[in-house]
């Protein structure tokens, strides 16, 4: 899954999340087993992941994703103080802290994955005989040959259009490169 794709589901996540918890507080709390009396806490929460989904859609999700995955673990340290009270339903909170912690793995990898450098050579996959930019040694030389000579075709109005044109060049399909 590219990187950009992750980003803007876990946005589209954090919106949708954020929505119910801003607009339902208590019946999320009764959905994750806690009681009804932290609706105050729970707008905060869903403010949170409005502010974080909306910011990752922005553009540059990579410090977002970081700030998101940090309101996971805020979350999860909140439900493991919620499972010590004796009022809630322990059931429903470890549903929630494992619904939580999954959602937190799939964070802290969006956010390697925006976050990490893509000029490091430890992200490239170098084969023998191949520079770092991924050009073979041979290729720059062998470019260079066939773009010369495609211009002076062009230049002379003999290009090879392969379709029987009245300006086609001389050369048979053979003898031109591959790519052609």
């Amino acid at each position: 899954m590219k990187e950009q794709t992750l980003a803007r589901g876990l946005a589209a996540f954090s919106i949708g999340l954020g929505i119910a918890q801003v607009l339902a507080p208590r019946k999320m709390a009764e959905l994750i087993g806690i009681n009804a009396d932290h609706d105050a806490l729970m707008r905060i929460k869903g403010a949170r992941e409005l502010a974080s989904g909306l910011a990752i859609m922005q553009g540059n999700p990579g410090h977002f994703l970081t700030a998101r995955a940090l309101g996971d673990f805020m979350d999860l340290g909140l439900l493991a103080a919620a499972l010590r009270q004796p009022r809630n339903d322990r059931n429903k909170l470890m549903g929630a802290i494992a619904a939580v912690t999954a959602v937190t793995v799939i964070d802290v990898v969006a956010c390697l994955m925006q976050n990490r450098n893509h000029s490091e050579p430890g992200w490239r996959v170098l084969e023998p005989g191949r520079y770092e930019g991924g050009i073979s040694k041979d290729t720059p030389h062998q470019l260079r040959a066939s773009s010369d000579e495609a211009m002076i075709q062009h230049q002379s109005g003999h290009v090879y259009r392969g379709n029987g044109d009245a300006g086609q060049s001389t050369r048979s399909r053979s003898q031109f490169p591959a790519a052609w």
